[in-house]
């Protein structure tokens, strides 16, 4: 019998997402916030940054917004948070009100359009 090794290859970003998010984020999410802060690494800050979108949260979007303001952080990453501080804008309306109900719906949605 062959049995094939599956492999799944995830980059920075999703296996923080991955690791953290089923956990409770009171052990995480300000962790996460004061790191963005610090963090000079191009693509630790993006996968802060998409944490912090994934934790659906007023200080997350709040951190994701300072830090797209900040001009002394790298453009790049400045234009990540841009990104992640609009993405909501693509999703319609009906499906903003259908996640609005209740935190599970809320994730899934973000799951599904996230990324």
């Amino acid at each position: 019998m062959f049995i094939p090794q599956q492999v799944l290859t995830l980059g920075q970003n999703y296996v923080l997402i991955y690791l953290l998010l089923p956990t409770d984020q009171d052990c995480w999410l300000q962790p996460a916030m004061n790191r963005l802060k610090t963090e000079r690494d191009e693509t630790a800050e993006k996968s802060l940054l998409l944490l912090l979108w994934y934790a659906q949260t007023d200080a997350a979007d709040q951190a994701t917004s300072a830090f797209a303001g900040d001009a002394s952080q790298p453009s790049a990453s400045r234009t990540y948070a841009r990104e992640l501080v609009h993405r909501k804008d693509k999703i319609g309306s009906k499906e903003r009100t259908q996640a609005s109900d209740s935190t599970v719906s809320l994730r899934a949605l973000v799951f599904v359009w996230g990324g």
